[in-house]
């Protein structure tokens, strides 16, 4: 018996599809007897079952847009910059897939994300902050690389990944317009 896709799932560890198939054949209900109306129907056992299956095992004729989706999502596990592109990203997996409600997400590690390099003040050692010097002010510290698929899961890290990104909402809609994306659900018509 075929399956029916009923959700896409985000799960840290990956996006899963929630299969429901029929485990037995189709029978007719038998209607009441006129002597029994108010008897209540039997309770059979519930003949679906729901399957759980990461996206990826899936064939690409059930879900077209597959290895689009997967691309945003692999895409997501080193930030190291916020810009329009990790914006279009988030919006098209948070779009597409619904948080898993199964999984706990207090394990999740904290939060951080990655800050532009600060620009050099001046200090009492270089009162002109290294401009008009021959000496190089030292390189910033690189950010580090922070996966942001786990915090998609978690409706608290949601919230402040999508703040952090709000900067660069127009240029991003801008992109996702040129690469397909459903505008429409953003309230915005580029």
């Amino acid at each position: 018996m075929s399956a029916r896709i009923t959700s896409l799932l985000r799960r840290p560890d990956g996006i899963y599809a929630l299969l429901s198939r029929r485990s037995a054949p189709f029978e007719r209900p038998l209607p009441p007897r006129s002597d029994d109306e108010c008897a209540p129907l039997s309770a059979a056992p519930c003949p679906y079952v729901e399957v759980l299956q990461p996206l990826a095992e899936l064939p690409a004729e059930l879900i077209p847009a597959r290895t689009a989706l997967q691309a945003s999502w692999n895409g997501l596990a080193e930030v190291k910059s916020l810009h329009a592109d990790m914006l279009v990203r988030v919006l098209h997996v948070l779009t597409e897939t619904l948080p898993d409600p199964d999984i706990d997400t207090t394990n999740i590690p904290p939060l951080r994300l990655p800050q532009p390099p600060r620009a050099h003040r001046p200090t009492a050692a270089h009162p002109r902050a290294y401009r008009g010097t021959r000496d190089r002010p030292p390189k910033p510290p690189q950010p580090q690389a922070v996966d942001l698929r786990p915090h998609l899961c978690a409706m608290r890290d949601e919230r402040r990944v999508l703040a952090k990104l709000a900067a660069h909402f127009d240029a991003a809609m801008k992109r996702g317009a040129r690469a397909g994306l459903e505008l429409d659900r953003f309230g915005c018509n580029v």
